[in-house]
């Protein structure tokens, strides 16, 4: 890693990601992450306004799960779906307080991105979690393929218009560590292409190059605990 200085003289370091593999399923690394245990999901809502289909499914593989969300519809969704615990509540305004019970886990699956106080939602997340909890963040990958390729052809950037933040490694990371959380895990993802008559040659493409160049996919995976300092 190399060492460099601005004209403001902060340091600017090339850093080369230490990961643990490419994962080319998603849900199904979650879901095997998050068995057994108490998990507080964070974004519980689909697109929709409906609870959203991966939420169930981390419902029925973990120990409880709370589910909580922003979104207007978490009252309506209650009413239809008693067996499940939702909370409407935004974890980035609402201070350090404490929710009925402490989880071993958070999860915010394509979530951090949405949220403009990320350092907030990440400090209630470590007060809500147990002493050797673990909070375990996916968010798209700031330099993927797709969004290199759309600034190098196009001169345009490739972002939906609710994210506010892009995230690398090595700005995840200190967000992490500045709310008291050291990565234990990292990973890169990418999506398989499911439709389209072309949608073979693309995930063999797709799997030869980010087997390659890892840093390149869609997406990054963070799993950190609590810092013992």
């Amino acid at each position: 890693m190399t060492s460099l200085k601005n004209k403001d003289n902060h340091k600017i370091k090339k850093v080369k990601p230490i990961f643990n593999g490419v994962i080319f399923d998603r849900e199904s690394f979650l879901l095997s992450k998050i068995d057994g245990l108490s998990v507080a999901n964070i974004g519980c809502v689909g697109t929709e306004g409906n609870v959203a289909r991966f939420h169930k499914e981390i419902v029925s593989v973990s120990k409880d799960c709370i589910g909580i969300d922003i979104n207007e519809s978490i009252d309506d969704i209650k009413l239809n779906h008693r067996s499940l615990i939702l909370e409407k509540m935004d974890i980035s305004s609402c201070g350090v307080s404490e929710l009925s019970k402490k989880y071993d886990v958070f999860l915010f699956g394509e979530v951090l991105e949405h949220i403009g106080s990320a350092k907030n939602a990440l400090d209630y997340s470590h007060y809500n979690l147990v002493d050797k909890g673990e909070i375990i963040i996916t968010v798209p990958n700031a330099f993927s393929f797709k969004n290199m390729l759309n600034n190098i052809i196009f001169g345009s950037e490739y972002v939906r218009t609710d994210h506010v933040s892009w995230y690398s490694y090595s700005t995840i990371k200190r967000l992490l560590k500045m709310s008291l959380f050291d990565i234990t895990e990292f990973y890169f993802y990418t999506n398989k292409t499911t439709s389209g008559i072309f949608s073979f040659p693309k995930n063999i493409i797709k799997r030869l190059l980010f087997l390659i160049r890892p840093n390149l996919c869609e997406g990054i995976i963070i799993v950190a605990k609590k810092s013992s300092a």
